[in-house]
């Protein structure tokens, strides 16, 4: 190759090199606005989270302050409800008794009124209680079911010494919560199982557990009784909603929002499942841990 061919290919080779060192520089330039692109969104992104976790504990701090002030307006006007209620309940025995010789209207009346007096007077008394409840913190500690569940149905046994019950109640798994508010649970929906299946023969009552879940225990409560219909089942866990007349059984339908909320206290959970006339079942989960 003569020395003029090699200075052209020398020359060649230089300006490839060139076109190359120019895509380097360009790429350089471009991986660095990305970069700097990549670092802004970063920033932004961050700066986003700051404020949307800021909005979320501001409003999640507005509403607990809500729900406090909801339960304080509960309280206060439940207490402040008993004194006339009192005062009702005081006239209206006093006005019955001036009367020398009432007759059977008057003394309809005036039971229905009592019986009026008295039933708003649970029903005002079950409110402070829902309404101490919402405020009470649990004490946790390990809780034997077995023995707590054994000790609420000696409770009810003046009760029920009349009625047919076949109790069926397997073995249940230790858990950890406040032993009174979760005895109040089974207080209530053993009350519950008890009293809608009293036109029952013979009334089955089933108590029980499924522990195969890692991260809960399940509870259950189950009967054969009245049941209900679950069209109507978000109704259950409501303050004084019902599903059965008075007249059927009696009750103000507060029991089962107090299950709920202490079994949320707790970090778990409730539902219901029911059959009009075939029985209801009612399920707990609680964290194991």
């Amino acid at each position: 190759m003569t020395p003029k061919n090699e200075i052209e290919k020398l020359k060649a080779d230089c300006l490839e090199l060139e076109e190359q060192v120019k895509l380097l520089v360009i790429t350089e330039l471009r991986l660095r606005r990305t970069q700097a692109e990549l670092i802004q969104s970063k920033e932004q992104i961050e700066d986003y989270s700051k404020t949307l976790e800021q909005k979320v504990e501001e409003r999640t701090n507005r509403l607990n302050e809500a729900v406090k002030d909801l339960e304080a307006f509960a309280y206060g006007i439940s207490h402040d409800l008993r004194a006339p209620i009192r005062h009702i309940d005081g006239f209206v025995k006093l006005m019955y008794s001036k009367i020398p010789q009432p007759d059977k209207s008057i003394t309809d009346y005036y039971n229905k009124i009592t019986a009026s007096v008295n039933r708003m007077s649970v029903m005002i008394d079950s409110l402070l209680s829902f309404s101490r409840l919402g405020r009470r913190e649990p004490a946790i500690k390990s809780i034997d079911l077995n023995s707590l569940v054994r000790e609420v149905i000696d409770d009810f046994k003046p009760d029920i010494e009349k009625r047919k019950i076949k109790w069926i109640i397997t073995p249940l798994p230790e858990i950890l919560g406040d032993y009174h508010l979760i005895k109040a649970v089974y207080e209530n929906l053993i009350a519950n199982a008890i009293k809608y299946t009293s036109n029952k023969e013979e009334a089955v009552i089933e108590i029980g557990s499924d522990v195969n879940s890692k991260s809960v225990v399940e509870l259950y409560v189950k009967d054969n009784g009245a049941g209900f219909d679950m069209a109507y089942s978000d109704k259950l866990f409501g303050v004084f909603q019902r599903l059965h007349s008075a007249d059927h059984f009696e009750g103000i339908g507060i029991g089962l929002a107090n299950v709920k909320q202490i079994i949320a206290k707790h970090k778990g959970s409730i539902r219901a499942e029911g059959k009009v006339n075939e029985g209801a079942a009612f399920y707990m989960t609680f964290p194991k841990k």
